[in-house]
C-alpha cells in the first residue's frame, strides 16, 4: 500500500466521473458503512479536483486535501486505501520532469446497487459491517418497486409490426452489420467489479470433485464461479471448507447451489471466527503469570482467586446469589457469547460479569459489550490488570458499587460509604440552612434596589 509523508507531494486526478443521485445513495447507503464518511467525502472531493488539461502551476497537494478533508496524511491515506480496496478508486506514481513523483488517481465509477450486491466481497462486508437487521432493511431499499395494480391489467401494447414496416429477409436474419455490433456493445458493457487485489488461487477442478460427491451439479462452478472466487477469497477458504458450507446449505434431493445461503452462513461461521481469533491473539499476546502481586489487598486476591477457579456460569450464579438476585437465561447467554463468539477466557469472563454487576443490577450485552471493548482498547487482558481497571473505574465514578451489606458499614479501598453518604448530607444541610437574620437581610437589600 502506498502512502506518502510530504504534505507538499503533488497529485492529480485523471479521469472524469459523473455522480448522480442514484449514484450518491449507493455511495452513502452502502459504500459509507465499508470506507467511512472521510472516505466518502475525499471521493467526492477528487471528483470535483478533476481538470482535462493539468498544467504544472495547477497541480493539487496532498496539503490542499488535507484542508479540504479536514484530515492529517494518516486518515487521509487510510481512507484512500479504503477506497482502493472496494474498487472505487486507482492510485499511481507518476514522474514529471519539473515536478519530480506525481501521485494519480484514477476514479472508477460508483456502480448501481445491483452491481454492489453481486459483488460478494462487498456485500459480505457489508453485511458484517451493518448485521442482518440493517442489512436486510438496505436490500429492501434498493428493491425495485413494483406498481400491483399491473397484476390485474390487461395489456393493449402496439406491437412492433402494428407501427412499423421491414424486410422479411432482415427481420429473420439480421443484417453482418447487427451481428457485429451486438458483439461490440456487451464487450463494453459487461462490467465486473474489481475490489483489491485476490492472492488465493482456486483448484477449480478440485472443488468441482468435491462438490460433485454431494451430489451437486458440476456445471453449479462454471456457472457461478465468479460468485463462488468472491466467498473464498473474502473468507480465506480452501475448497473443502467451501464445500462443507455449501453442502449445508442443500435440501434432499437439490442439486443446485444457493449463493446467498452460502454467503450468510459464511458470515456466521467465518466471519465470527475472524473476530474471535483476533481477540485470542491479543490476550495470548498479553500473557503473564498469574503470580499475585504483594500491592493487591486480601479482597482483590480474594477476587482473582475465585474468577480464575470457576466455571462462567457457576461464578455468576455465585455472585447473584450474594447480592439476592436470580439469574436470567439473557444473563447466562452473555456469559456463552464472550466466550464461543468473542473468545475471551474465563477468568476475564468471570471479571466482566463482576464489573458489570459491580454498577448494574442485571448483566446486559450492551455492557458487556461496552466493558470488553474498553480492556482490549486499553490492554488491560489479564485478569490482574482487568482487575486494577475495575478498582481505578470505581474510584472515577465515586459511587458507592451493588456490592455491600446493607445492614453492616462497608468499607471498599478505605472508604466508608455509609460515613460518607452521612457526612455529604450534613454538608448539604449546613449548606442550605439560613438563619431568620441572614434572611431579614437579604430582603432588606432588595427593598433597597427596589
Amino acid at each position: 500500500m502506498f502512502a506518502s509523508t510530504n504534505p507538499k507531494q503533488p497529485f492529480y486526478v485523471a479521469n472524469q466521473v459523473e455522480v448522480s443521485a442514484t449514484s450518491q445513495k449507493v455511495l452513502t447507503y452502502l459504500y459509507q458503512p465499508l470506507i467511512g464518511a472521510l472516505g466518502v467525502g475525499l471521493y467526492l472531493t477528487l471528483v470535483n479536483e478533476y481538470d482535462s488539461v493539468p498544467f504544472n502551476s495547477d497541480y493539487r497537494t496532498l496539503y490542499q486535501l488535507q484542508e479540504q478533508t479536514n484530515s492529517n496524511l494518516k486518515n487521509l491515506f487510510d481512507s484512500l486505501h479504503y477506497l482502493e480496496a472496494t474498487g472505487l478508486v486507482k492510485t499511481f506514481v507518476g514522474n514529471n520532469p519539473a515536478l519530480g513523483d506525481v501521485i494519480i488517481f484514477r476514479l472508477q465509477p460508483i456502480p448501481t446497487a445491483a452491481e454492489f450486491f453481486k459483488t460478494f466481497l462487498l456485500s459480505s462486508l457489508l453485511l458484517e459491517r451493518v448485521g442482518e437487521v440493517a442489512y436486510e432493511r438496505l436490500v429492501k431499499e434498493f428493491t425495485p418497486r413494483r406498481f400491483m395494480g399491473l397484476k390485474n391489467a390487461h395489456e393493449v401494447t402496439s406491437a412492433f409490426f402494428d407501427v412499423f414496416r421491414l424486410n422479411e429477409q432482415a427481420a429473420i436474419n439480421p443484417p453482418e452489420q447487427v451481428t457485429q455490433a451486438v458483439k461490440k456493445v456487451e464487450a463494453g458493457n459487461k462490467r465486473v467489479l474489481k475490489v483489491g487485489k485476490t492472492d488465493i488461487r482456486i483448484d477449480w477442478e478440485y472443488l468441482r470433485m468435491q462438490l460433485e460427491a454431494y451430489h451437486v451439479d458440476g456445471g453449479e462452478v462454471v456457472n457461478k464461479r465468479r460468485d463462488i472466487s468472491q466467498i473464498i477469497q473474502f473468507y480465506q477458504l480452501s475448497e473443502i471448507e467451501f464445500a462443507q458450507l455449501a453442502v449445508k446449505t442443500l435440501s434432499p434431493g437439490e442439486d443446485k447451489l444457493d449463493i446467498k445461503a452460502i454467503q450468510k452462513l459464511a458470515n456466521s461461521e467465518y466471519g465470527t471466527s475472524r473476530t474471535r481469533n483476533s481477540v485470542r491473539r491479543q490476550i495470548k499476546s498479553q500473557e503473564e503469570d498469574y503470580v499475585l502481586p504483594t500491592a493487591l489487598n486480601k479482597t482483590d486476591k480474594e477476587i482473582l482467586l475465585e474468577v480464575e477457579n470457576k466455571a462462567t456460569v457457576a461464578y455468576l450464579y455465585d455472585l447473584k446469589s450474594r447480592l439476592g438476585g436470580m439469574v436470567t437465561g439473557d444473563e447466562k447467554r452473555v456469559t456463552f457469547v464472550l466466550r464461543d463468539k468473542y473468545g475471551f477466557t474465563d477468568p476475564l469472563i468471570n471479571l466482566i460479569v463482576y464489573a458489570c454487576l459491580s454498577e448494574y443490577p442485571t448483566l446486559s450485552m450492551k455492557y458487556a459489550e461496552t466493558t470488553a471493548n474498553d480492556w482490549l482498547r486499553e490492554k488491560t487482558l489479564t485478569p490482574v490488570k482487568a482487575l486494577a481497571r475495575i478498582r481505578e473505574r470505581q474510584k472515577g465514578k465515586q459511587r458507592r458499587p451493588y456490592f455491600y451489606n446493607k445492614k453492616k458499614s462497608t468499607t471498599s479501598d478505605g472508604v466508608d460509604w455509609d460515613k460518607k453518604a452521612q457526612q455529604q448530607a450534613q454538608e448539604k444541610t449546613q449548606h442550605t440552612k439560613m438563619s431568620h437574620e441572614e434572611m431579614d437581610e437579604i430582603f432588606n437589600n432588595f427593598e433597597k434596589k427596589e
